[in-house]
């Protein structure tokens, strides 16, 4: 009985979050342990970008204040309140204009760190040193005022795609800027107030948390995507065009050979279905060498790279690879499969996408031949 429970319980959960993440992906949503470099590379360009658009709505606020403050005189805030505005103002706009932080995850938590400390350290040297400089009248409504600090603070992980752990810590840092407007007037505290106020930000900061999690979950699919095609199951053309540049670097600075073949797929009389095309990637992909490359170039068509292979026996193992794969797939169609092969030294490539030209015009050439065969470099 307990199992069906919590199989149960695991299903809803799972349902709860995106249905497309597995559970590795799923764990990654609590922790930023597990993150791969490009989902951490992504999300710090995310947090640092927006962190800049915060600052700077922030700042534009703060300067209406201050233009507010100097333009009606009768509040007595100039000696006090303006210059601390300001200085926030031009804190804010700084780190708008200013700050470069790196695309890494040190850099996009130092990017929150100074747009959170910019407001608690208003808040506290307020609390602590502007106290006789503020007029007889304004203690409450400033009270008032920087009491909803920490509402602000536990609201603002909803902008970035943060894990569960990250949210949490946001939220305790929201619980002690509460405890810093408290503990100044503790005596006449009212706790029936603060207890509302503390369900309220836990409220606001539960619901940001969720939101911080659900853009963290949209960007790691979307990274995922952007590295596989799921349909056929083998690499997609963003992440093999970088890895294709990265092995022709590579390659030219240790003099080491370099094949990348170009396969076309087609069928009479109508285009080549998804289904015909996963059978023959995963037939390839079973076949390859650990360290070949199968990416999926365009619909129909998919480009091998093999680093360190001789022209040859790429040659006689694509004609074995692609002779089982095509029955397999389509047992009542005929799949027919043009390709082209070019190899960096014996061509004479002088950039990745020289090789690339060149086996997709033998592979056309093949094509116009009738196809299934190789022409030779």
């Amino acid at each position: 009985m307990i199992n069906p429970t919590l199989a149960m319980i695991r299903k809803l959960g799972s349902s709860l979050l995106l249905a497309e993440l597995s559970a590795g992906e799923r764990r990654s949503l609590f922790s930023t342990a597990t993150h791969s470099k490009r989902l951490m590379v992504e999300r710090s360009v995310m947090i640092i970008a927006r962190t800049r658009l915060v600052a700077f709505l922030c700042g534009t606020l703060a300067l209406l204040w201050v233009l507010i403050e100097a333009a009606l005189p009768a509040l007595g805030l100039r000696n006090g309140l303006l210059p601390l505005h300001l200085v926030m103002a031009l804190a804010f706009f700084a780190i708008t204009f200013l700050s470069r932080y790196r695309p890494t995850r040190p850099g996009a938590y130092c990017a929150i760190l100074v747009l959170c400390g910019v407001p608690a350290a208003a808040q506290i040297f307020v609390m602590v040193f502007l106290a006789s400089a503020i007029p007889p009248w304004l203690p409450d409504a400033l009270a008032g005022g920087y009491a909803c600090m920490p509402l602000v603070l536990a609201a603002l992980p909803a902008v970035f795609p943060l894990a569960l752990s990250e949210g949490a810590a946001f939220l305790l840092f929201a619980l002690i800027s509460l405890i810093l407007v408290v503990v100044p007037g503790l005596r006449g505290v009212d706790w029936a107030a603060v207890a509302g106020g503390l369900v309220i930000l836990l409220l606001i900061g539960g619901i940001a948390m969720l939101a911080s999690v659900s853009q963290l979950a949209l960007l790691t699919v979307k990274v995922r995507e952007a590295m596989h095609d799921y349909v056929v199951g083998c690499f997609s053309r963003r992440f093999g065009e970088e890895w294709f540049e990265l092995q022709f670097s590579l390659s030219q600075r240790v003099n080491s050979r370099l094949v990348l073949i170009v396969v076309d797929f087609s069928q009479p009389d109508h285009e080549v279905n998804e289904v015909a095309l996963r059978e023959v990637a995963g037939v390839l992909n079973d076949a390859m060498r650990l360290g070949d490359v199968l990416v999926r170039w365009s619909s129909d068509r998919f480009v091998l790279i093999a680093p360190n292979a001789d022209s040859d026996h790429a040659e006689i193992a694509l004609r074995r690879w692609l002779a089982s794969a095509a029955p397999a797939a389509l047992p009542l169609d005929h799949l027919l499969a043009c390709y082209g092969l070019a190899e960096r030294i014996s061509d004479q490539a002088e950039d990745w996408w020289q090789l690339v030209d060149i086996a997709e015009a033998r592979c056309v050439a093949a094509r116009e031949t009738g196809g299934n065969l190789l022409i030779p470099h």
